[in-house]
Parts: structure tokens; C-alpha cells; sequence
């Protein structure tokens, strides 16, 4: 394990009421964390953590288009 803290959750809920061009907009800003630090996406998960049918979990990433590469 490598004991690394838990970003800020972004939003909680039963809806998902999103386009891509929310979920990009939502991506960007800052971490609430000393320092300010770009964030460089969001992960977009199911609340029900369950595996699929691969053995995975049902979830997605929306990179910040304004994080540094």
C-alpha cells in the first residue's frame, strides 16, 4: 500500500445529469491542499463500487485541459 492521502470529492449524489462539456469544466481547478496545485482531472465513478464483469471498476477520467503537461 502506498499510504497516499485522498483527493477532495468534487460532488456525491443519485443524478448524473452531465455532458462531456460539464465534466470538462468540472475537471478544472485547483486541489483544496496547501500549495493550490492544478488538478488534473476527475474520476467519474458509480457510487455501487462493485466489479464488472472483467474484474474492474465502472469508471471514467476527465483530464483538465488547463493542467501543464
Amino acid at each position: 500500500e502506498l499510504d497516499l492521502p485522498m483527493v477532495e470529492l468534487v460532488e456525491y449524489g443519485d443524478i448524473f445529469n452531465y455532458d462531456v462539456s460539464g465534466l470538462v469544466e468540472m475537471s478544472k481547478g485547483t486541489y483544496d491542499a496547501p500549495g493550490k496545485h492544478v488538478r488534473e482531472g476527475i474520476v467519474v465513478r458509480l457510487q455501487d463500487a462493485s466489479l464488472n464483469e472483467r474484474n474492474e471498476y465502472n469508471s471514467f477520467k476527465v483530464i483538465n485541459p488547463d493542467y501543464p503537461q
